[in-house]
């Protein structure tokens, strides 16, 4: 009986054997220990660190001016360059961050003139020529008609067309206005020429072109051929090639037009 405990005792103390053809198991290697906290790097995206005001100053200005930005983390981002006084060292993002954020003292030491402003509108995305737009309205002093038409070197898309009608109407900036006017196609120079309340141009050659815009009726576009029809839009020396031989068979509201805006373009008549 003794002897048949020492055997199970021993049995006991052997641990488990493996089945035959099967081998056992490894015994389980520990985790290493995690790093320390202060080791592990942590990306936070750059919303979180505009909202939690821990942005660069580049990320700040870039958030601002940048067409993408949802307009919640511009409105972050606005505040945060104009409390701590952020700008991009690029004079033309500069001037278009001083208006985006209401900084209308810097912007004006900075661009007097509206070059800059201008030269950020045109090669701004879409979205950021919105917020320029809503933006510049806050300002007075902006010549509006020069920032979105480059002096009349680009086509006004319809929002940018209603968006300056609009505002010159509001300020009763009437000058700007007839700028506006002369840089339109025809057929919407003549609807904005009727919005004048009593105001006329300042010049002879300009009231009989604005006289001649004023008689202009539906009617009269039946008629009007494709030269006529790009009279506000092609270059000077295209326009003189291609008006006169349309003046022999238009309607005579027509041809008044049409001489009177050769005559301000030249500061002569057709016939001269």
């Amino acid at each position: 009986m003794w002897r048949w405990l020492e055997r199970w005792r021993r049995r006991r103390t052997r641990g488990t054997v493996a089945p035959v053809g099967e081998q056992a198991e490894p015994p389980p290697v520990p985790a290493p220990d995690p790093p320390p906290a202060e080791a592990t790097p942590v990306t936070q995206p750059l919303a979180s660190r505009i909202a939690l005001g821990l942005a660069t100053p580049a990320q700040a200005c870039a958030a601002v001016l940048s067409g993408g930005s949802s307009d919640a983390l511009v409105s972050q981002a606005v505040a945060i360059c104009r409390d701590r006084g952020y700008a991009p060292d690029d004079p033309v993002a500069r001037a278009a961050l001083f208006v985006l954020t209401g900084q209308v003292a810097r912007y004006r030491e900075l661009d007097p003139s509206n070059a800059l402003l201008a030269r950020a509108y045109q090669r701004a995305p879409q979205r950021l020529r919105r917020r320029l737009r809503a933006a510049m309205s806050e300002i007075g002093e902006v010549d509006l008609v020069q920032v979105l038409t480059g002096d009349g070197r680009r086509a006004l898309a319809e929002t940018e067309r209603e968006y300056l009608v609009r505002a010159l109407t509001g300020r009763r900036a009437w000058g700007d206005l007839w700028r506006l006017v002369l840089q339109l196609p025809l057929k919407q120079a003549v609807d904005v020429a009727r919005l004048f309340h009593g105001w006329q141009p300042p010049t002879a050659r300009e009231r009989a072109l604005f006289d001649c815009l004023h008689a202009v009726r539906d009617r009269h576009f039946d008629r009007l051929s494709a030269e006529a029809d790009a009279l506000f839009e092609r270059q000077p020396i295209l326009l003189r090639r291609t008006i006169p031989g349309y003046l022999h068979r238009a309607d005579p509201v027509m041809v008044d037009l049409v001489r009177a805006r050769i005559a301000l373009r030249y500061g002569e008549s057709e016939d001269g």
